[in-house]
């Protein structure tokens, strides 16, 4: 091992090349970490600074020289703090321009940025992971206006905001900016003399506090690959299954540690949150798998993953249905069981009526359980561990077995629970898919997408007995229909099932007398709403018949176990 101080003149400005293997994770600074340098060079900048700041270490292992070839360094660590400094220098670089500081802009593009004598990726010293590479070398290159989207392209904007700031302010000293920039940030630089820098790197961030989970097993897969076949591996099979759960079509993107810690566990092993890293290690090595088998189990695995969190794009309309109720339920400890189940039907060892019926029983299992107070605190391990209880050819029988040993609430149970049970406040969730699951389920010759319109909010929850009874003609109105007791049966049933429908026009309504609210929901297009057209006064009578009579029907649509029979 070697280490010498450097600063960026002394760094940059020789003719090596600084290179960010592709298992090194992506730009992540962010605006708190860009304002942060850029404090600490204006600090610089007052009369009385200190000569220099310390900007920590750069560690690297020196690349094989040949003959011909611009010198290069891997960096193993320190290469957020690398591929900032080209930002910055690029913005000095632009910023100069436009200020005629001609001479200057062009020391900072020929002597910190590239080397224009080299073609190809030999041109640039600073070389990054794929994914960031073009957006950096548009930047090192002149491109003043690159994608403000990427992280990179944020952070120019920013250094270009501060820089032109600057340069308007009272007593401003471009050239003193440049020089401080260049000379007064130095860093240790470590040249390790190790064969293998992926052993390295694992010893300087293996404890996950720099990187995420996600991170880690990403470089633990590329530590098993050649460096001069990392990009190839990275740009057509890697980055794509990555990819594949970024934010898409106005979905969310899916956090990759989730995902591979749900990997991890479809086969039924628990494995902590904090130990996705260590137990993909574990597996990896148990299996003896090679990268390109790996990649390909988790691509496909990631596909389910998109399934179970996107089920709009599910063809089959009956797993698309009970994926999207499942998801309404939030019940993400369920995840590495589903991965599981949409494994086997991949592989044509469950059939999607049977594996539908899988996804009825677990929503139903979750549900029964929700609204008769059981603890939901062992879901982390309860389903997991129910994959080691699957029998092949009789996955759904022993599924339903095994759930309904751990508790799994009968109806006698279940029913008058729901009746009183305060859904609105208590499981939000489940008011919603209850809901939408009743309107859906009588069958209109028209269907309503009742789950597009709740996600746009064209559809709200309505409380047929307001939240507020007022004292004006509208409350009045309510406590001459619900009686003497008119307060305690509000308390008792205002956020119940019974008292609860759907509705386009929520605010119109709000707390207006029933009479009014029964025209308006005569004439909506819900087959759940336009029922109160029956229903005269509305009581607390009214209110409990009405939570009966759909109580009847939830526990149709959510079985207990013994309505999971295989055939049914």
């Amino acid at each position: 091992m070697k280490a010498d101080d450097y600063d960026l003149r002394k760094l940059l400005h020789g003719g090596d090349q600084f290179v960010v293997p592709v298992f090194q994770r992506y730009y992540v600074w962010e605006r708190g970490d860009w304002q942060r340098l850029w404090d600490d060079i204006l600090n610089l900048l007052e009369p009385d600074a200190p000569d220099e700041h310390f900007m920590g270490s750069l560690v690297c292992v020196q690349g094989q020289h040949q003959p011909g070839r611009v010198p290069h360094y891997i960096v193993i660590d320190g290469q957020q703090r690398l591929t900032t400094f080209g930002i910055l220098l690029s913005a000095l670089r632009d910023e100069a321009t436009d200020s005629g500081l001609d001479d200057i802009a062009g020391e900072i593009a020929d002597g910190y940025l590239t080397q224009p004598r080299r073609k190809g990726l030999e041109r640039y010293r600073v070389v990054l992971r794929t994914r960031d590479r073009q957006t950096l070398f548009d930047l090192l290159d002149g491109e003043k206006n690159p994608d403000k989207l990427t992280r990179i392209g944020e952070a120019y904007h920013f250094f270009r905001r501060e820089v032109a700031k600057y340069k308007s302010s009272d007593g401003a000293d471009f050239t003193h900016l440049y020089a401080t920039v260049t000379s007064r940030l130095p860093l240790v630089m470590i040249i390790l003399t190790s064969e293998n820098p992926f052993n390295i790197f694992e010893t300087l961030n293996g404890t996950g506090q720099d990187l995420k989970e996600s991170d880690l097993v990403r470089n633990f897969v590329f530590m098993n690959i050649p460096i001069e076949e990392q990009d190839e591996f990275d740009a057509t099979q890697w980055e794509p299954m990555e990819r594949s759960l970024d934010a898409v079509d106005g979905h969310a993107a899916l956090s990759l540690t989730d995902f591979y810690r749900d990997y991890l566990m479809r086969e039924g092993r628990y494995v902590p949150l904090s130990q996705v890293y260590v137990a993909f290690r574990r597996e990896y090595g148990e299996k003896k798998t090679t990268p390109s088998d790996l990649c390909v189990s988790l691509s496909r695995h990631a596909q389910h993953y998109k399934n179970i969190w996107r089920s709009v794009e599910v063809k089959e309309p009956e797993l698309r249905r009970e994926l999207s109720y499942l998801a309404r339920l939030g019940v993400t400890t369920a995840y590495p069981l589903v991965l599981h189940l949409l494994e086997e039907h991949h592989q044509q060892r469950l059939d999607t009526h049977e594996l539908a019926r899988c996804l009825r029983a677990l929503q139903s299992f979750a549900i029964r359980r929700s609204i008769t107070g059981e603890s939901t605190r062992r879901y982390g391990r309860l389903f997991p561990a129910a994959i080691r209880e699957l029998w092949p050819g009789e996955i759904l029988a022993t599924l339903v077995k095994y759930l309904d040993a751990q508790g799994w609430p009968a109806d006698d149970r279940f029913v008058p629970d729901l009746v009183r049970f305060r859904l609105y406040t208590r499981e939000g969730f489940i008011t919603r898919l209850m809901l939408r699951a009743l309107e859906e389920d009588i069958g209109h010759k028209e269907q309503v997408d009742v789950d597009g319109l709740l996600q746009q909010n064209k559809l709200q929850i309505e409380h047929v007995m307001p939240q507020g009874i007022g004292e004006d003609a509208d409350g009045d109105a309510w406590r001459a229909m619900l009686g003497a007791e008119w307060d305690t049966v509000h308390q008792t049933y205002l956020h119940t099932l019974g008292n609860l429908t759907l509705t386009g026009y929520n605010p119109e309504l709000s707390n207006h007398a029933y009479e009014r609210k029964r025209e308006e929901f005569a004439h909506s297009h819900l087959e759940l709403t336009r029922q109160f057209v029956e229903w005269e006064v509305w009581d607390e009578a009214a209110i409990v018949k009405r939570a009966d009579s759909l109580a009847k029907r939830v526990v149709a649509l959510w079985p207990t176990s013994s309505g999971f029979e295989v055939n049914a």
